[in-house]
């Protein structure tokens, strides 16, 4: 089994692509039907309006699409508290710019769980480091987030601060 956050080259098993026309999926599967009809039918038509952006996660050998994760804009609301211990008393505002992991889905075929273990974390630490290069280049983040589905057995709960 290759895991996606130990091997030494991942990139020799999967590659990431930003979702578009010409590599759309027609088919997704996954036990939670909304996320299978979130990639076929809405992800493209979000991101053609500047609602999220998809980026899609392929198997090399296969060509085939094993997991997406759709990133958008945030901010995260901080208490006193919370302001402390992120050492921002300085700043005269509660609200911090912030990266949201709106969707996340890894496929359930048997070849995926067989292949790859820690595919989606492997796509959450993509969206760190996006959320890296848009605060190194681009507009300021300070957290990345992520909107869980707690209905959902086995779902991460992620709010993590940039450093």
């Amino acid at each position: 089994m290759i895991d996606l956050l130990t091997c030494e080259n991942p990139e020799n098993y999967v590659k990431i692509k930003k979702l578009s026309e010409t590599n759309k999926p027609d088919s997704f599967l996954v036990s939670a039907q909304e996320y299978a009809d979130y990639i076929i039918n809405k992800a493209k038509d979000y991101q053609d309006s500047n609602i999220s952006t998809t980026f899609l996660l392929f198997d090399n050998e296969e060509n085939k699409v094993i997991a997406y994760i759709s990133l958008i804009c945030d901010m995260v609301s901080s208490t006193k508290s919370e302001k402390e211990k992120s050492n921002l008393m300085n700043v005269p505002f509660n609200s911090f710019p912030a990266v949201k992991i709106a969707q996340l889905a890894v496929s359930e075929e048997e070849w995926v769980r067989e292949k790859y273990n820690h595919v989606g974390s492997y796509l959450i630490q993509f969206a760190s480091v996006q959320a890296h290069i848009i605060n190194l280049n681009y507009s300021a983040c300070r957290f990345l987030t992520v909107d869980a589905d707690i209905e959902i057995p086995n779902v991460l709960c992620l709010e993590k601060e940039l450093s």
